[in-house]
């Protein structure tokens, strides 16, 4: 039961109703594990120094030496994760893993672990890397149940109790350091995200709160008026709050008759149009999410973007967009922010009006070991309503682009006085004062962009710049900077504005560089389906061309 009194009762039900099933039957519901899966839970014993994708597609290149990379980007989901972690690692430990190094006879058994501090006569609960260099199989027993690894293989167990490994048992006292036991109230008359940490950092919970992580390693929980557990000892509490938020019933008109349009081992079919008219006629506000997965820059041709790997999860983005199908791009996100920015003002500059958004792909539904998934908000996205805040009226300024993304710090533009999601209608020739703002010390740098430059560049705080309207064109506001402790993407901190319109002359952006771009695109994505023929029949390819084929039109009437 998910006995949490911030929860109402129907919602603690469902909760603990799904834990049951996710526990009998696992995340994928005994179907084959997709990549990312795997990904997060071998994640939970890596950080960001030590990059899991690469290690794993080294891994399935040497047992697949005939494959190509896309062939081998699609069978990630088959690597021996155990010995992912183990390579990725390269012999070093942190603190949530330790390894019992079986090395060549006669030196034996090796443990190594950072110490885990317990408290009183608690027993050891921590995960055990077994690492063999030896290049004959070996077997040990973990709390009862005998593991055999294959010559040079790894294997991460469970641990409590005992280990044996060439017929004697191992000291597990290295495993851990016994500390007097305290506990510690926390109270702040409303919900907040704590974390608890001891002098060695290692994070302290509230019983039956499960041990997250975010993405700086540091542990965190949410609620009100807890008690935790903790050592006799200095321990640090830190406590934050995220938006106010109130309850509100919204949703769609009705019930998406579809759910996926292909999914592993099925066809590649209806195209995403198809489920995006759907949810559209039901009142959705749709949009695609972390799109982009490695760096696409502003010179780049759309062929590096457009792949069949791991690369671009988002390929139909450029057909829904110019068809109208969808409102947002995720620009900011979990993955490549830069490459989505590009993509992002492309799209825009081409015609399309897309609203920035951000998505964080929160894993917590299944990544329960304990995971580096940031908090929720680690990465938000702002919208300027018209009277009060409900589900509705936010929805609304989605819709019309009247927002900003950001990993934290907050950012203005203002155009004539007109702010993200509005258009001047200006005549040839005329000036307009741009300002842009931003707060927040992890910012180094402002840019102000319109549709085929950099206007301008500066240090953070206020950044102004003129603009005398030619072709019509957009402005938007980014803010960037380096690693920071208020910032939880890997690449560092970023905010990013939704566009303010310049029409000239009655006439729209339209950019014929990036629509020439957004033509080459559907080209190439043309050429990746012909190439996959993940298809039951011809007419179901005929169905994503078709598609290409509308979206084609627009764009070449957008060049007229």
């Amino acid at each position: 039961m998910c006995d949490d009194p911030l929860l109402p009762d129907a919602v603690s039900r469902a909760l603990a109703e799904y834990r049951d099933l996710r526990d009998r039957h696992g995340v994928c519901w005994g179907e084959e594990p997709l990549s990312y899966v795997v990904q997060a839970w071998a994640t939970v014993f890596l950080d960001h120094r030590h990059p899991y994708w690469d290690t794993g597609m080294r891994q399935l290149a040497e047992r697949l030496p005939e494959a190509s990379e896309d062939e081998v980007d699609d069978r990630m989901g088959e690597v021996d994760v155990d010995r992912v972690v183990r390579d990725a690692l390269g012999g070093e430990l942190l603190p949530s893993l330790a390894a019992l190094r079986l090395r060549l006879r006669p030196s034996g058994v090796t443990l190594e672990a950072h110490a885990r501090t317990v408290l009183g006569d608690e027993p050891i609960r921590t995960w055990l890397l077994l690492d063999s260099s030896r290049d004959e199989p070996a077997t040990l027993i973990v709390d009862g149940t005998a593991y055999e690894i294959p010559p040079h293989g790894a294997k991460i167990v469970g641990v409590r109790r005992e280990v044996v490994a060439d017929g004697a048992p191992i000291d597990l006292a290295p495993l851990t350091r016994r500390a007097e036991a305290a506990t510690v109230r926390l109270r702040a008359g409303f919900p907040c995200r704590w974390s608890v940490t001891s002098a060695d950092g290692q994070g302290w919970y509230p019983e039956g709160r499960p041990p997250k992580v975010d993405g700086h390693g540091r542990p965190y929980f949410h609620g009100d008026d807890l008690v935790v557990a903790v050592p006799a000892e200095p321990i640090t509490v830190t406590v934050t709050r995220g938006m106010e938020y109130t309850e509100s019933e919204v949703g769609l008109r009705g019930l998406p008759e579809r759910f996926h349009t292909g999914f592993s081992g099925t066809v590649d079919w209806p195209p995403n149009a198809v489920a995006c008219e759907e949810l559209h006629r039901l009142g959705a506000v749709l949009g695609y999410g972390h799109p982009f997965h490695s760096p696409v820059s502003d010179d780049d041709p759309p062929e590096k973007a457009v792949t069949r790997g791991r690369n671009c999860s988002a390929r139909e983005i450029v057909a829904d967009a110019a068809l109208g199908l969808i409102d947002t791009l995720d620009v900011l996100n979990h993955s490549s922010i830069s490459a989505t920015a590009t993509v992002y003002r492309r799209l825009i500059g081409a015609g399309n009006r897309l609203t920035v958004t951000a998505g964080t792909d929160a894993v917590l539904s299944f990544c329960h070991r304990g995971t580096s998934s940031g908090p929720p908000g680690w990465e938000r996205v702002y919208a300027r309503v018209d009277g009060p805040l409900t589900a509705e009226s936010f929805a609304e300024a989605i819709l019309m682009g009247r927002t900003f993304a950001t990993t934290g710090p907050w950012l203005g533009l203002s155009v004539n006085g007109h702010g993200p999601g509005d258009t001047l209608d200006l005549a040839p020739g005329e000036r307009v004062e741009i300002t842009v703002t931003s707060v927040g010390p992890e910012v180094e740098t402002l840019e102000i962009r319109t549709a085929d430059r950099v206007l301008a560049q500066g240090p953070p705080g206020r950044l102004t710049a003129t603009l005398d309207a030619g072709e019509a064109t957009y402005v938007v506001a980014v803010a960037t900077g380096g690693p920071h402790p208020r910032t939880f993407h890997r690449s560092g901190a970023y905010a990013h504005t939704s566009p303010v319109y310049l029409n000239v002359a009655g006439k729209h952006v339209a950019r014929p560089e990036d629509v020439w771009w957004c033509l080459d695109w559907l080209d190439r994505l043309e050429e990746v389906l012909r190439e996959s023929r993940v298809f039951a029949t011809k007419d179901q390819y005929g169905d994503h061309v078709a598609l290409y084929d509308r979206a084609r039109q627009v764009y070449r009437a957008r060049l007229g």
